[in-house]
């Protein structure tokens, strides 16, 4: 579905990804873990049209990326900036992001994602004012607000109180099940584990190993992880 051919990006004099090759197949929720500072999150802004890598080529059910916009209708993104207005109330922001993403019956879509997420009483709140566990539910409402077949998730459970996360997970493991292509960025390998068929390790900008996680005891996967990235 989404394949990556030699991604680099270089700032200035650092190399922050180099020559990252991965596929993405389509219904697959697949995670990468790594330290911080490795390109994690960079990687997901190159694959999410945010950013320009520097080197490579990304294709889009075999077809180069010439034009970004084809797969930025196609995705959902939560990122830590939360691209959200904070001057805005909850609901407006929603509003917002459903006309520029030409949702159809918007107002019922947009209460129905506040319900998912718990919101509905926080839809009059100015974002600015909520706290970081809110933000980051609103976030995930307008990722999921336009109902997009593939979702980007830069560390999606911080902030999140127990409860929360609980209903989050299930509410992506639910996505999943509807065949919703998604891929995960996180320093939490236990949540990777849990919910992702497939995981990459991401070090020093670059993809050293995969595994696989249905075959793969979690221990025996900390075990490796841990020596990789310690360069063992």
């Amino acid at each position: 579905m989404i394949r990556l051919e030699n991604i680099s990006k270089v700032i200035g004099h650092r190399s922050i990804l180099r020559k990252v090759d991965l596929y993405i197949q389509q219904g697959e929720w697949l995670g990468i873990i790594g330290q911080n500072g490795a390109g994690k999150t960079t990687l997901l802004k190159i694959i999410a049209q945010l950013s320009r890598s520097t080197g490579g080529r990304i294709l889009y059910r075999e077809q180069p990326l010439d034009d970004g916009s084809v797969l930025k209708k196609e995705i959902g993104v939560v990122l830590e900036a939360s691209f959200l207005y904070s001057h805005l109330t909850v609901i407006e922001n929603l509003e917002f992001y459903g006309k520029l993403y030409d949702v159809d019956h918007l107002r019922e879509r947009i209460m129905e994602v506040l319900e998912l997420l718990g919101l509905e009483h926080a839809r009059k709140q100015i974002f600015c004012t909520l706290s970081k566990g809110m933000k980051q539910r609103v976030s995930i409402a307008r990722a999921i607000l336009h109902q997009p077949r593939i979702l980007l998730l830069d560390e999606p459970f911080d902030g999140l109180d127990e409860d929360t996360l609980m209903s989050v997970k299930r509410l992506f493991t639910d996505l999943h099940k509807k065949r919703t292509t998604i891929l995960m960025v996180s320093h939490a390998l236990e949540d990777i584990w849990e919910l992702c068929g497939r995981v990459a390790v991401l070090h020093e900008g670059e993809i050293i190993h995969e595994y696989v996680t249905a075959l793969e005891p979690l221990d025996a996967i900390r075990r490796k992880y841990c020596r990789v990235t310690a360069g063992g």
